[in-house]
Order: C-alpha cells, then sequence, then structure tokens
C-alpha cells in the first residue's frame, strides 16, 4: 500500500514506525503551537513515551498532511489487536481531548480530508473507536457522519478561566470558599511557620518530589482498601520519564507542600501555550486540619496565573473538591464507527454482543449461568 498520496495540494504521508515518528519530533512541536491545541496529550514528548512503554503489540498509524512541504496537521493513530482503530495514547493512562492536529488558517478544509484519507485506508482496521474527542472537534463533526457511526457525550471535564489576578479568581468563587482557604492558611503559618510551596525546577529536586507523590498517592489508596494508580510499575514509569522529559522542556508543573520538611501534597500538572492541566495528586490526610490538598491546588492555580496562564484544566471527573475551583465544563465524546466491509461489520457485531447478551441473560437465566456466559463471550 502507498504511503503517500497527493489531494489537491496537499501531500498525506502514513507513518509505520517509531522511527519515522520521533524524526517528526521538531515539526510535531512547532505544529502543536501553532495549532494553539495546549494539550500535553497530543505532544510529542507524551506520546513518544506512552509508545516506548504501551506500544508493545499495537501498530503506530501517524497521518501526517504538509503543504508545500511543511507540516500543517496530523492524526495521530495505532491500530491496536483486534485490528481497533484508536488515539495514540488512548487508554490506561486516561489522556484527555483527543483530536487531529491542525493549523487553525487550514483546520476547516483539512480536518474532513484527514477524515476521508482514514476512511478510504479502512483495509487497515475493522473498528474505529475514538475515545474522549473534545466537544465541537470537527473531527467528531466529520466522521459522526459516516454510516453507523455512534457517538455518545463520555465524561465532563471542568475547567476555570483565570483572570489577570489570583485575588481576583478567589473573589469569585464564592465566600464558602474563600473563607475555607483564608482560614487553612492562617492555621498553617501560625502552627508551622516553616511550611513552604514549591515548584519542582531542577532534575535533582524531581526525584524526591515524584517519590513523594507516588508514596502519597498510594497510601490513600490503600487506607480506602484499592490499589492506586501507582500501582503498576508499568504507569509508575511512564509518568517518571514523561515529566522528566517535560521538565526538561519546560512543560512539567510538579507543586508541593512541606510541612517539617516532609511533603504534605503533590500535584501533578502539565503547562502547554495558556493551558495547565492538572493530571494527579497525592496528600496526607494527617494534616487535614490544613486543607493540605487544598491548599496546594490553590497554590497551583495562583502559580498558573502569576505566569500568564488562561485556563486550569481539571479534566475529566466531577469530583466534589473540583467544583470549587471551576467555571466552566465541557464534554468528552466517544466515537466509534464500523470498517465500510464485511470484515467490519462482523468486528462491530462482535463488540455489541457482550451487552446485548448480559442484557438478556439477567432477564432471563440464574447469576451464575449469567457470569458463565460473559466469560465464554469475553474469550471469544
Amino acid at each position: 500500500m502507498d504511503t503517500t498520496q497527493t489531494i489537491g495540494d496537499w501531500q498525506f504521508e502514513s507513518i509505520t514506525t517509531l522511527q519515522q515518528f520521533e524524526a517528526l519530533a521538531v515539526e510535531w512541536e512547532a505544529l502543536l503551537e501553532a495549532a494553539h491545541t495546549d494539550n500535553i496529550f497530543l505532544s510529542h514528548l507524551w506520546l513518544r513515551e506512552w509508545w516506548r512503554v504501551y506500544g508493545e503489540g499495537r501498530q503506530v498509524w501517524v497521518v501526517a498532511a504538509r503543504r508545500s512541504g511543511r507540516l500543517a496537521g496530523a492524526a495521530p493513530l495505532m491500530i491496536e489487536r483486534a485490528r481497533r482503530l484508536a488515539f495514540v495514547g488512548a487508554g490506561s493512562v486516561v489522556p484527555n481531548h483527543l483530536d487531529f492536529i491542525a493549523e487553525p488558517q487550514s483546520r476547516a478544509e483539512l480536518t474532513p480530508l484527514l477524515c476521508d484519507y482514514v476512511w478510504r485506508h479502512n483495509a487497515r482496521w475493522d473498528v474505529l473507536d475514538f475515545d474522549t474527542l473534545p466537544e465541537g472537534s470537527p473531527t467528531l463533526a466529520a466522521l459522526a457522519q459516516r454510516p453507523g457511526a455512534v457517538a455518545a457525550a463520555k465524561a465532563q471535564c471542568p475547567y476555570a478561566v483565570l483572570p489577570a489576578s489570583f485575588e481576583a479568581f478567589v473573589q469569585s468563587r464564592g465566600g464558602k470558599t474563600r473563607k475555607q482557604l483564608r482560614l487553612s492558611r492562617n492555621y498553617l503559618s501560625q502552627d508551622f511557620p516553616s511550611a513552604r510551596f514549591g515548584l519542582v525546577r531542577t532534575a535533582d529536586e524531581f526525584d524526591p518530589t515524584f517519590e513523594a507523590l507516588v508514596n502519597l498517592h498510594q497510601e490513600r489508596w490503600a487506607e480506602r482498601g484499592q490499589p492506586g494508580a501507582f500501582a503498576g510499575a508499568q504507569f509508575t514509569n511512564f509518568h517518571r520519564a514523561t515529566a522528566l522529559a517535560a521538565l526538561a522542556r519546560d512543560r512539567l508543573r510538579l507543586y508541593f507542600l512541606q510541612i517539617e520538611n516532609a511533603y504534605a501534597a503533590v500535584y501533578l500538572c502539565y503547562r502547554t501555550g495558556r493551558r495547565v492541566q492538572y493530571y494527579i495528586a497525592g496528600y496526607d490526610d494527617r494534616w487535614g486540619k490544613y486543607s493540605v490538598g487544598i491548599q496546594t491546588l490553590a497554590y497551583a492555580i495562583e502559580q498558573s496565573i502569576a505566569e500568564g496562564a488562561t485556563e486550569f484544566d481539571f479534566l475529566q471527573g466531577d469530583e466534589a473538591y473540583k467544583t470549587h475551583w471551576t467555571t466552566h465544563s465541557r464534554a468528552n465524546w466517544q466515537l466509534q464507527l464500523p470498517g465500510p466491509h464485511l470484515r467490519g461489520q462482523l468486528a462491530w457485531a462482535r463488540r455489541q454482543i457482550p451487552a446485548r447478551a448480559g442484557g438478556w441473560a439477567k432477564r432471563r437465566l440464574p447469576p451464575q449461568w449469567t457470569a458463565a456466559l460473559k466469560r465464554f463471550v469475553r474469550r471469544r
């Protein structure tokens, strides 16, 4: 199959090896900046590190679009087992707002062309499953028109639009939030004058702070009888490598609070363009009187405003603590689409069996028979 194709004055190329993708690093980051995407999950450093850790058993398929030799758009895709087409990075690390990338001046023209290219090359895949597309995405709009497409809002993603000052932001959050933050800060400064907030800026600071993040996060979840996000070495190693790479490029925002030289809270965030994205945190419940989690989050927002960010993105999830700080919310969408061939239709039908069989069995069969049927379907 040809790896390049010309449509009008556009040249499309299929990138099918990690080495080819790595060679795009400089152009990719320039495109991401020009596109004003402001999303760490579409950055070259995130996608590259993800592929190195999680890529086994998957086939990279990045579609690069050029005009006059310049990279002006890209579709960061992969083909998973069972010929499922997805965005690179989708899955267990829970990325957000995945999409095609295009320069603003070319987006309206180029996005449908990228969608058409992916559609025409359906011999590569059986089922398209694009998770966490942002609402309003032209990719979502273009592909949702294809035969058999199923699109649905999957999760809400709260975020805060940041004003020019932290004082103005806190003022806008209401009396309850302002009072809680003021009291907790007063208690902390009175009882522990040496307590300090900070932001990791060097590799030497990184190791102990990242280790504290992992330990604090895991300890909190262990108390609830749950494994925690860092229970697996693969997940931990990926985030360590990605955060270090981001630190070297001034993308990492690893905020912390220390009390008596011990870490009380750590927040892992990333800065891309004018957006800061909060990914994961850990904090010590023993300091609950001082609301160390809320205080460190407030510090992260305060520092984001100070450095000129205009949005603090909490990513998907409607946890109660986020409502204290967010001003808006948008949806992540999931788009699923069968390939326009017999193999795609069969794969699509096979994907529907578990839900349909489970519903029928729940109504008609004893529980033990239902469980056995589900196990059988999964093995298929």
